[in-house]
């Protein structure tokens, strides 16, 4: 055996370095840093069997194009590679060992020691347990000697080389984690991959590829752990047998949406406790400038709201104070039952309910001002969001959910697109834009957990420091979080299911108590389905009475009379126009605002109020029948007629029956119309025991404007003539049904008078089909003296025949009277 001596490191990077020059793969191909021929020793003898270990962690890996480390390691001096690689050797190995080749593998970080040596016999287990044996020693002796590597300090680890290394210089190829597995012959199943790979390092995991056609070769990609797990099975087990199988192994070089995929995921794991952080800071505002006095107000946000606050306050305080003095009764029974609320551990939500102007957001203000963490999210600035980037821009900034990234979607999107082109597949790593917002939430969702944890920490320490024992006290109502979300489906909100589902998710956490604010009803349906098995606490806030509203109206008039001296003001008799505005726009402070604007504006009352009237005359006609129209550009869930058939019942009364409506011939016991008007808000519904009740008009003056609209004879008669129209299209469709039937039984007729005539003397004692069916025998049938609609049918399907005709008769009497009454119309309408 050729003895060799080993050289330090010191020395191994002096002579690298004097033999070649610094960044050599800058100006070299990689086929100076793979030394195909290596170097050989002096034994060559032809009767001798040869095999190749395989010494991991010899160099550094190279990780890419601009890596010039790895390059420091190339050798011109065959006789330093010598003894660097036979440092790692034992001085004596059995079977006759002798060191024939070694080839650098600097790229993979290793090198390739073939050797020969001679087994012990000729049998063909001897040849594989000789080379066990030497693989053992050289193990052995780098596990005693802790060989590792100067550059990382990693051990280093020896390898048979089971298959046939392919040496290629090949520029811009590198290792990678991926493996992918060729298979020349039937495909390997995952455990048999398994089984020959898990000896290189830990498996990530094993992804066969679908195979293109009948015709072509499996394949599979092995994914390790760590890369020089990769390296070494690459370099172990290309060309190896297993079976009849030939294994192509190759390293599965990083594509761009990969990369792209890597970056992505990096971007969430260094920037989501940030987001969390300033979640946490939106919610405690632990850090929040504006609270400080004084500075709070620096800058031009602050400077306007106190300009504007200042101004306010002058030139309307009275007014206001005396606002508040009215209406603060109607607020103050909400109020102390929305105390009582928030008072609780969170168990579901509280849905705050109330037409515009109402006043449920000072009421929300006023019961959560000494709450210590809030969370508001206005879901109105989304409903009026143009694109999903700005929705998902209003929702992160009101959350406190930053930095946004919105790039970050581009990306995933981008790779999806050149990952599908590329394998066919679609990856799916893409965000959604619900997945996006469910993204924000999840934020939020962490910070909260976050805060309950610190909450729960300090009371336990606190309750140690006090030596008390058992279970830890409740958090304080002051201490508990909530989250307030007004305007929720006000107009139609983008994701409201995905809102309400992370609602429920804190309130079943109980880790915050959540307000929703709405003036839609239909949102408590939303919220029920987000939590199933709670019942929503459901308050109502409802129009001021008739003698507040008068007192407010009276109050800012009189105010404005004593402010500007009008004498057009003072002439005016305050009583009588009070009485006739609360009666027509009852109590629903938006429009008696409106029309005390008018008036005080210089505007006659009787005008004023007449004004506020065609005003919603107008909102009417545009929202209940603009799909109607031929410009329409909104698709309603009711029809014109269905909303007609409600409006000339509440025009005559306050209140109809919900059920009445539901069960008419027009809605068909479908509530999806009746819904969708609540929703526009043309008309509104009377809970009792979480269950509707009774329908009324969507606003008290709308009660006016529906009967403005009844008596329009010409638009009146038109939409008269419609639902005609739709109840004869009702009754055509029954009495053509009844027909049909009614010709099928008919049709049955020659059947029966032939089983009449033909039954013979000897099968009068058995019973035809339909006698069985009714117990009758021949010649026992009872005496029927009754009239016979269809002669020829059995006495039991007469009934059924009258029941028809009797249909048939009634909807053709319907048709008759609908018709005549649209005649009827339409000569008055000629004559307009």
């Amino acid at each position: 055996m050729l003895a060799l001596r080993y050289s330090p490191p010191s020395s191994m990077l002096k002579h690298a370095m004097l033999g070649v020059r610094p960044y050599t793969l800058a100006t070299r191909s990689l086929k100076s840093i793979y030394k195909y021929e290596g170097v050989k020793s002096a034994i060559d003898d032809s009767n001798r069997h040869t095999a190749a270990l395989y010494l991991d962690n010899v160099y550094p890996v190279k990780w890419g194009r601009y890596d010039f480390i790895p390059s420091l390691f190339l050798y011109r001096n065959s006789t330093a590679l010598l003894k660097d690689v036979n440092a790692y050797l034992p001085s004596q190995l059995p079977y006759d060992f002798h060191v024939t080749k070694v080839q650098q593998r600097v790229r993979d970080g290793g090198a390739i020691v073939n050797f020969t040596f001679k087994p012990d016999g000729e049998r063909k287990s001897a040849e594989s347990e000789a080379v066990d044996t030497i693989l053992r020693d050289v193990r052995d002796r780098l596990d005693k000697k802790s060989s590792r590597a100067w550059f990382n300090f990693q051990r280093v680890r020896v390898f048979r080389v089971m298959g046939k290394p392919f040496s290629e210089d090949i520029i811009n190829r590198y290792p990678t984690l991926k493996l992918k597995v060729d298979f020349v012959g039937p495909n390997l199943n995952e455990e048999k991959l398994f089984e020959e790979y898990r000896r290189y390092g830990t498996i990530y995991s094993i992804t066969p590829l679908p195979v293109k056609d009948k015709n072509s070769n499996g394949s599979a990609i092995v994914q390790f752990t760590r890369l020089r797990a990769a390296t070494s099975a690459q370099n172990c087990t290309h060309g190896h047998l297993v079976d009849s199988t030939i294994l192509n192994v190759s390293f599965v070089k990083p594509s761009l949406p990969i990369l792209l995929a890597a970056i992505v995921a990096f971007i969430y794991a260094i920037f989501d406790p940030v987001r969390v952080f300033f979640v946490t800071n939106k919610i405690t505002g632990g850090f929040d400038i504006k609270k400080i006095p004084l500075i709070g107000n620096i800058g031009k946000d602050g400077i306007t709201s106190l300009i504007t606050d200042l101004y306010t306050s002058f030139i309307s305080v009275s007014s206001h104070h005396k606002e508040e003095k009215h209406i603060g009764k109607e607020r103050h029974e909400g109020r102390s039952r929305l105390d009582a609320m928030l008072n609780e551990v969170p168990d579901t939500f509280i849905l705050l309910t109330g037409a515009k102007g109402s006043g449920k957001t000072a009421i929300i203000l006023e019961a959560t001002s000494k709450k210590k963490y809030k969370l508001f999210i206005n879901t109105d600035p989304m409903n009026k969001a143009r694109s999903f980037s700005e929705q998902l821009e209003s929702l992160a900034k009101q959350v406190g959910y930053r930095p946004l990234l919105g790039f970050i979607s581009t990306l995933t999107g981008a790779a999806e697109l050149l990952i599908a082109a590329t394998t066919g597949q679609k990856p799916d790593i893409a965000s959604t834009p619900r997945s996006q917002i469910e993204k924000i939430l999840e934020c939020a969702t962490e910070a909260l957990r976050n805060l309950k944890e610190k909450q729960m920490e300090k009371l336990k320490y606190e309750a140690a420091k006090s030596g008390k024992r058992g279970d830890v006290e409740v958090i304080p109502p002051e201490d508990i979080p909530v989250v307030i979300i007004s305007r929720f489906m006000d107009r139609p909100t983008p994701f409201a299911s995905a809102i309400a589902e992370w609602a429920a998710e804190l309130v079943e956490n109980g880790l915050a108590n959540v307000i929703v604010s709405t003036r839609n009803v239909s949102a408590l349906r939303e919220l029920q389905r987000a939590l199933p098995q709670k019942t929503v606490n459901l308050l109502s806030i409802n129009d001021a009475s008739p003698e507040m509203a008068k007192s407010m109206v009276e109050s800012q008039l009189t105010y404005s009379i004593e402010k500007t001296k009008s004498q057009r003001l003072k002439d005016i008799d305050l009583s009588s126009v009070i009485d006739k505005a609360v009666r027509i726009l009852g109590g629903r402070l938006q429009d008696l605002q409106l029309f005390t604007q008018k008036v005080i504006g210089g505007q006659d009352p009787e005008d004023a109020l007449e004004d506020v009237i065609q005003k919603s005359i107008t909102e009417i006609r545009k929202h209940a029948f603009d799909n109607d129209s031929e410009g329409a550009v909104t698709e309603h869930a009711w029809t014109p007629e269905q909303f007609w058939y409600i409006l000339t019942m509440l025009a005559e009364s306050e209140t109809v029956s919900y059920d009445k409506v539901r069960m008419s011939p027009l809605f068909k016991g479908d509530d999806k119309a009746i819904i969708g008007l609540e929703g526009a808000e043309l008309i509104s519904m009377l809970y009792n025991n979480d269950r509707p009740t009774m329908i009324r008009s969507g606003r008290p003056i709308y009660k006016s404007a529906f009967r403005r609209i009844l008596d329009d004879v010409g638009f009146a008669g038109a939409m008269t003539i419609r639902v005609n129209n739709a109840y004869i299209k009702q009754e055509t469709k029954k009495l053509e049904d009844a027909e049909a039937e009614l010709s099928t039984l008919a049709s049955l007729q020659p059947a029966f008078a032939s089983e009449d005539t033909s039954a013979s003397d000897d099968s009068k004692s058995q019973k035809s089909w339909w006698q069985w069916a009714f117990g009758l025998q021949w010649g026992k049938q009872p005496k029927d003296n009754s009239t016979k609609y269809l002669p020829g049918l059995p006495n039991e399907l007469q009934s059924r025949a009258l029941f028809l005709l009797k249909t048939i008769k009634g909807s053709q009497e319907k048709i008759e009277v609908y018709q005549a009454e649209n005649s009827r119309i339409s000569t008055t309408i000629e004559g307009l």
